[in-house]
């Protein structure tokens, strides 16, 4: 489940900060017969770094940087952090966040995810992506000395070109990964219920992978325009954390990263104000669940410490 943040608290996140605040607590309750008691989910809470080795600061091009050694670690973590999600998106391409998550390796490797994803594993490492409402996520543990390698691997996203053929190919994937989660999640379409119920006016009521209907109809001109704004150092966390020399770390992040310009073309998520609430919500939808599915939803305000919010 994607928690996200409130859309009347603020706009955007500090990226220094953990980046995900919810303004929704969900309960699922699965009614059927022999079910034993729920398993409750508890936000994992950030490491703790000491203050005498980790280095924030931010790069002429805007790109941000937490460095975090940690000489305890058998390898070295590195996320890439990129301000797009649903909540920059716009009606009628409801998806294109989570389909240039799988375009923008791309301009890694022409074969893409799989290319990347098989130059991480040949030295030792793994890899990962995701994206929320709120922020795409790519991140490798490697050993030490593959580090300049992810880096270097990394920048590629920001020159991204994808072509029709890639488009189509990615957008296959992408489809076809929301329908696998619809069948093996019996929550997938409640949950988007719930969001949908929950929002009206801002683009939190959409769901994060992206509806079946935009995704076929996104053009390849949506993707370059989508990658060309959201795809830039001033919009990009980047987190090193473990086994590393966090001067070298450095030299490899400017030798790599500081020499691509930001762009003008990004833009703020667009200010929309939700509409007051007043009073509950409440839909009824009918599916091919074999079992009734309650799903309840509550607004908490962004910020609130984690343990008070129930």
């Amino acid at each position: 489940m994607n928690l996200r943040p409130d859309p009347e608290a603020g706009k955007g996140i500090p990226m220094t900060r953990p980046p995900l605040k919810p303004i929704l607590r969900c309960a699922a309750v699965l009614l059927m017969l022999g079910a034993g008691p729920g398993v409750g989910a508890r936000a994992a809470a950030a490491p703790a770094s000491d203050p005498s080795g980790s280095r924030e600061l931010t790069l002429k091009n805007g790109a941000r940087l937490l460095l975090v050694p940690d000489p305890r670690a058998a390898a070295v973590s590195v996320a890439v952090w990129i301000e797009a999600g649903v909540k920059y998106e716009r009606p009628g391409i409801n998806g294109i966040s989570h389909l240039a998550e799988h375009l923008s390796a791309r301009g890694i490797a022409t074969g893409g995810e799989r290319e990347v994803r098989r130059r991480i594993e040949a030295v030792g490492g793994t890899t990962a992506s995701f994206t929320t409402a709120d922020f795409t996520c790519f991140t490798h543990s490697v050993p030490r000395a593959a580090l300049e390698l992810v880096l270097r691997l990394e920048v590629g996203r920001f020159s991204a070109r994808p072509t029709q053929a890639m488009l189509d190919q990615d957008r296959a994937v992408a489809r076809e990964m929301n329908r696998a989660r619809e069948r093996l999640n019996p929550l997938e379409h409640p949950l988007q219920h719930l969001y949908a119920t929950a929002f009206v006016t801002h683009p939190y009521r959409w769901p994060v992978l992206g509806s079946d209907e935009d995704l076929a109809r996104i053009t390849l001109k949506d993707c370059e325009e989508f990658l060309r704004a959201r795809y830039t150092p001033d919009q990009t966390f980047i987190t090193v954390v473990g086994d590393f020399d966090p001067d070298e770390a450095l030299g490899f992040i400017r030798r790599h990263l500081g020499p691509i310009e930001r762009r003008a073309g990004g833009r703020p998520p667009p200010s929309i104000r939700e509409a007051k609430d007043g009073g509950g919500r409440r839909r009824v939808v009918t599916g091919d669940l074999p079992v009734p599915v309650l799903v309840v939803g509550w607004r908490v305000p962004a910020g609130a410490d984690a343990t008070d919010a129930a």
